[in-house]
């Protein structure tokens, strides 16, 4: 989905449009490139990893032209490796969502979705303290996972602000709430408001069923949509105990999909009227037992975070 953003501004990509006509966006998006200035330096770097230092000259010309559009950031020990799209000058002339929608692709309709708890297994995953946060430790976990997020915030004031929105919240509740708000759903925001700005066809989505795998900790995690939006729930751990309610709603779910890939709208029978994505109302499908349309859900927490400047996580 973060590589479907990128083609849509690409130069070429009114070659593409009779692929791409109808796109569907979902998780964490990516509305900026990086420079070639960055990215020249990490082509050699990876030409050296793959051992292609020594590999014929036609091949290692290839390489280079594919790294003109794929930056690579390496860490201080060389080991972690970032790949982000560059801004080349030639097929990636400006950065996809910055300063605003793509006018090429305005015309196109397009499906932006994310999840409820996004973090909850992007961060959680790999650190189970997590789930056992006190509010004492609370503030440290924010400064250690997402302090580059929430821009002149301290963890205090995040911490503060969303036991004022939600009094019944526990510690960790409040990180992964945060964390999915600053990091996570952010760019989404965005690229929203962006293309309504342009008055271009655009519809959101929600997943918030929140799935009884593991006892429940994990909500509506990243990737939960996947198995709804394909109709098949019984293959995820996280909806394969859901029984015929998550069935249904898979049902759902897809059959909107596959009408709006069809005709650029997504609206069926067997759902509530999805309106456009307008940024006065923001009108957003939320994908729950039973699914409704709510209008700028979480609202609270997204003007909090519009207050911080967005700044875009790796890959």
């Amino acid at each position: 989905c973060k590589r479907l953003g990128l083609v849509i501004k690409m130069r070429f990509s009114q070659n593409l449009f009779n692929l791409f006509n109808h796109p569907i966006r979902r998780g964490s998006s990516r509305r900026e490139a990086d420079d070639v200035i960055r990215g020249k330096p990490f082509g050699a770097q990876i030409i050296r990893r793959l051992n292609m230092v020594n590999a014929g000259a036609k091949l290692r010309t290839g390489f280079h032209k594919f790294m003109r559009v794929v930056a690579v950031r390496a860490a201080d020990d060389d080991d972690d490796i970032t790949f982000l799209r560059q801004l080349d000058g030639g097929a990636l002339p400006r950065d996809p969502f910055v300063p605003d929608a793509p006018p090429l692709s305005r015309d196109i309709p397009m499906v932006l979705g994310n999840t409820h708890d996004e973090t909850r297994n992007l961060i959680g995953g790999s650190n189970a303290a997590l789930f056992n946060l006190t509010w004492e430790t609370l503030p440290a976990a924010l400064a250690q996972s997402v302090k580059q997020f929430i821009g002149d915030y301290t963890p205090d004031d995040v911490v503060a602000a969303y036991r004022k929105f939600y009094p019944a919240y526990s510690a960790s509740d409040v990180f992964f709430a945060a964390s999915t708000a600053a990091r996570s759903w952010k760019s989404m925001i965005i690229e929203a408001d962006r293309r309504a700005a342009q008055s271009g066809p655009t519809y959101a989505y929600y997943v918030n069923w929140p799935s009884p795998a593991d006892g429940g900790k994990w909500k509506s995690p990243h990737t939960i949509d996947i198995p709804f939006v394909f109709d098949n729930v019984a293959q995820s751990n996280y909806t394969r105990d859901g029984g015929l309610p998550v069935e249904k709603l898979a049902e759902q779910a897809s059959d909107a999909l596959i009408a709006f890939a069809r005709t650029g709208n997504p609206n069926t029978p067997s759902l509530p009227n999805w309106p456009r994505f307008d940024p006065e109302k923001r009108p957003t499908m939320i994908f729950d037992v039973p699914p409704r349309v709510e209008d700028d859900p979480r609202g609270s927490e997204r003007e909090f975070f519009a207050k911080a400047a967005y700044i875009q996580p790796g890959t």
